[in-house]
């Protein structure tokens, strides 16, 4: 019969690897925005920086999309690995709220169709999924140790 012990440290256990589960999927939610916003820069850039107010605006904005992307690598790495509260609500928030822009402005006005636009968010619900599992798993299990 196992311990109280070994069944903490063995849920502790599965609440890291969900943890790292989600981290990956925020990973690749970061490698989508960084493709995207290098593939459509590299457009726009193509014959040196565009002129006017809303070319300079889609410059700007797939830059940012780009930093977005990087940032949830960044944080992933370093803070969702480790089943992290910052790094949970950071990344689900630059997440929910970048794909809910996403949605709100692009897709349902019809600038970018639904199969265009739903690699974001596909990537985005597991990640959040696994991450919120981990982070109520690991405080579940604190609980039980106090």
């Amino acid at each position: 019969m196992a311990t109280l012990q070994q069944i903490v440290t063995e849920k502790k256990s599965a609440a890291g690897m969900v943890a790292k589960i989600g981290a990956a999927f925020y990973v690749m939610w970061g490698i989508l925005h960084i493709y995207v916003g290098i593939l459509v820069l590299s457009k726009l850039l193509a014959h040196g920086l565009p002129v006017g107010t809303d070319a300079g605006r889609s410059v700007m904005y797939f830059w940012l999309v780009i930093l977005v992307g990087v940032q949830a690598i960044l944080v992933s790495i370093f803070l969702n690995w480790r089943n992290s509260h910052a790094g949970y609500w950071i990344n689900a928030w630059t997440s929910i709220v970048g794909d809910l822009g996403l949605v709100v402005f692009m897709m349902i006005p019809g600038n970018l169709s639904f199969a265009q636009g739903i690699s974001g968010p596909v990537l985005c619900a597991p990640a959040l999924v696994c991450s919120t599992y981990a982070l109520a798993s690991a405080r579940a299990i604190k609980k039980q140790r106090s």
